[in-house]
This record gives structure tokens, sequence and C-alpha cells, in this order.
């Protein structure tokens, strides 16, 4: 009987912890604002989120603006399916640098792979895909190449297996390959967990009363 009553105890301790795989959205992220070329190709979407201080509303219609505490065009779901002579504004365009992009999660996130969507015109325009990313919350940097789009010309994606830990921070380095680089969409895919302190773990067994239970037996 002892047994049984820890077993279930146990159950309702560890039942607390939950965690699912799926699409991981950020809750905000930090950057250097796009420039603008013979289109303007901000984060015109970038918005405030309330959780920290928030970059002042107006400078994501600024070249190379400090964006910061907010989200906008890089995880609003809009994917660009054009070039950025045909579809600029979904795109976030950086001219000879490489992009510093931080995102935010919340406490227990952990990322598995990232998806990064991004413009291929063949060189028209000095418009090219990024040469690489790299990857870091914290420990060592993680570096990928850039695969061949498969369909020349045209936007392509690419998915990183980054496999990281529990996070609340990943940064993200785009290497330009030519003057122009340009992402329209971020996607995260991992898990969030969610451990209570535990003490709801006890306050589940004592709504079964199993407290009182446990007491007469363990005296």
């Amino acid at each position: 009987m002892r047994r049984s009553l820890l077993k279930l105890s146990c159950l309702f301790v560890l039942g607390a912890s939950t965690a699912s795989a799926a699409t991981v959205s950020a809750l905000y992220y930090d950057m250097q604002n796009g420039g603008s070329g013979a289109f303007t190709y901000y984060d015109d979407s970038y918005t405030c989120v309330n959780l920290v201080a928030c970059s002042a509303n107006g400078t994501q219609g600024t070249d190379y603006s400090s964006l910061f505490g907010g989200k906008g065009d890089l995880t609003d779901g809009v994917i660009a399916s054009a070039n950025w002579f045909s579809t600029p504004a979904p795109y976030v365009g950086w001219q000879n640098f490489d992009p510093l992009i931080q995102f935010h999660f919340a406490p227990g996130t952990s990322i598995h792979s990232v998806t990064i969507f991004f413009d291929d015109s063949g060189g028209a325009g000095t418009v090219s895909p990024p040469a690489s990313f790299d990857f870091t919350n914290g420990g060592p940097t993680q570096n990928f190449l850039v695969g061949t789009n498969p369909s020349p010309t045209n936007p392509y994606s690419q998915t990183f297996n980054v496999a990281l830990g529990a996070t609340t921070q990943l940064d993200i380095t785009s290497h330009r390959r030519n003057n122009w680089q340009m992402i329209s969409e971020i996607q995260f895919d991992g898990s969030q967990s969610s451990v209570p302190e535990p003490a709801s773990g006890l306050l589940a067994i004592a709504g079964l009363g199993l407290v009182p239970l446990l007491r007469r037996r363990f005296r």
C-alpha cells in the first residue's frame, strides 16, 4: 500500500510538467532595421509588444534604425512568393552588412530547428541568398551554410537543425553573399514546457484526500 501511494504521488508531481512539440513563437526580437534602395525594405509592421522597453513608434520607417522590444514582418506568417522587385513589402533587406537578430522566448522554450525564408533573384539588383547563418544561445556558435536553390532566381527557404536546449534568447546572424540580402520570414520549431512549483503536486494529492492517508501510513 505504501509503495502504491508513493507511486501515485510521483505521478501527480511529474504530471505537472508538460511539454509539446510544435511551432514556437518568439515574444519579441531586436535588430537593426532594413534599408532602402529602389524600394524600402523596412520591417514595416514592427510593433511594440509591451513586455519590455521598446523602440519608439516611427523608427521602423528609418534606414537601419535600432528596433527592440517588438516584432513584425519577420514573424507575421507572411512569406514572400516572388522576388524583391515584384513584392518588396514582405522583405526586410540589408545592404553591405550582416544583421544580428536577437529573438526572445518564454522560459522553458527549446528550439529544435529554424526555417528561414529569403530571396534569390539570381543577382538582380545585387540581391542574393545569404551565404550562411550563425546561431547561438550563449554557448558555442553554430554556423550553417545556405544550400543551393532548387529553383534558381526564385525565393526559397532552408531549415537548420540547431537542436538547442532550453533557452530564452536565440541570436541569428545572417552573412551576406552579395551586396543585398532579403529575408521575409523566420519560423521556429521546438517545444515549450511548464514545470510548476513542487507544492502544486502536493496540492493535487491533497485534493484527492490522500495526504491524511499518507500521514497515517508513515507515522
